[in-house]
């Protein structure tokens, strides 16, 4: 649909972009981001590339859902800009809670695994058969007095079924989010001559 000075048609992308986490994790020195400098990313895995022919020459203002995203020439939009690079597009919002809700998922997953670091590094070579018990407890603050690693906080907390089973739980339910609300939808993207 348009006119001379404005055209806007519905789309839905066949994924969603690749998000750029720009948080520093863990200590790292560096965000995500810093990894476009060493590698083609955007080059050559994350192109979501709208292009216009045809266009009059001049600046168009950029809208999805009605959210402006910027002004770009003629000329840009001929040769097609990357909406992949725009982190306010609606659908790189949505990839960036994909992401935080994987992040998420991936921060008690890792305490299930470094639960099970402290059973079969530390339990089991050392004799220790059930974990959840005030006996398996007292051992295990023994050992840590000769070894750093162990972990009794963890360990205890982690021999707990129920606490296990809270954990898978909420794993469960991020994944179960993650599949629902990562699927592209329909956007009305729209761009308007504005000199």
């Amino acid at each position: 649909m348009g006119n001379k000075n404005e055209i806007s048609f519905d789309y839905m992308a066949k994924s969603l972009p690749f998000p750029i986490d720009e948080v520093k994790h863990n200590g790292d020195q560096q965000d995500a981001s810093y990894a476009l400098k060493l590698v083609p990313i955007m080059e050559e895995l994350n192109q979501e590339v709208l292009a216009v022919k045809n266009l009059a020459a001049g600046s168009y203002q950029l809208s999805i859902d009605g959210k402006e995203m910027g002004n770009f020439t003629a000329q840009d939009l001929s040769q097609g800009i990357n909406l992949a690079s725009i982190h306010q597009t609606p659908q790189y919002l949505q990839a960036m809670e994909v992401l935080n809700k994987n992040e998420e998922r991936g921060s008690i997953e890792r305490e299930t695994r470094d639960y099970a670091v402290q059973v079969y590094s530390y339990a089991r070579p050392n004799g220790i058969k059930q974990d959840n018990s005030k006996e398996s407890w007292e051992k295990m603050r023994e050992l840590k007095k000769t070894n750093g690693w162990i972990n009794n906080d963890l360990y205890e907390r982690g021999s707990d079924p129920k606490y296990q089973q809270s954990l898978q739980d909420k794993m469960d339910k991020l994944t179960d989010e993650i599949y629902t609300i990562n699927k592209p939808v329909m956007h009305k993207i729209k761009l308007i001559k504005i000199n």
